[in-house]
This record gives C-alpha cells, structure tokens and sequence, in this order.
C-alpha cells in the first residue's frame, strides 16, 4: 500500500525510535506514518537538502521527519530545515 518509509514509521509507533527520517515522492512519507498513527511533515520542495538521497524523481523527492507528536516533529523539522519553526494556533475557541 506504502512504500519507502514504512519501516521508520512502524519504528516511530512502536517506540523504537523517537524520531525517524524518511523520504517522500508520492506519500510515501504521510501514508505510512498516518497508518501508524505518528505525525509525519512533508516539507516544501529544497527546504531540506537532498544531499546523500537517492532521488527516485529529482524534482519531487523531499526529506522529513516522522515523530510520535507534534512538538518533537517540529525540533526534528527546525533542525533538519536549518531554521526555527512554531507551532501557532490560527484560530480561536469560543465558550
């Protein structure tokens, strides 16, 4: 059903690793992660550097992290991407 990224994400689930790297060309990175139930970020094209990955199409493939939430994905995503993210809320609760 998933490809490449399968076993880093089942990794990542069972608690084998905190985090984990994978690379994504067509969902190879979200669809397993999403099926493992960990939070997988694919980043925007050359936002992280394809340097050492074999590219199975050049102009798509795109390293990124997958963790158990969102908080260590995002300190994995701001290390890799070589820049400080956020998590921002952009909506309010109303009671």
């Amino acid at each position: 059903m998933f490809g490449s990224s399968s076993g880093s994400a089942v990794a990542v689930a069972a608690n084998l690793a905190m985090a984990a790297l994978g690379t994504e060309t067509d969902g190879s990175l979200v669809g397993p992660s999403s099926v493992c139930s960990v939070v997988a970020l694919k980043p925007a094209f050359n936002a992280v550097s394809n340097d050492g990955v074999i590219p199975l199409a050049k102009s798509m493939d795109t390293v990124g992290a997958i963790t158990r939430c969102a908080k260590d994905n995002l300190v994995i995503s701001s290390s890799i991407m070589g820049t400080e993210l956020s998590l921002q809320s952009n909506f309010s609760v109303s009671s």
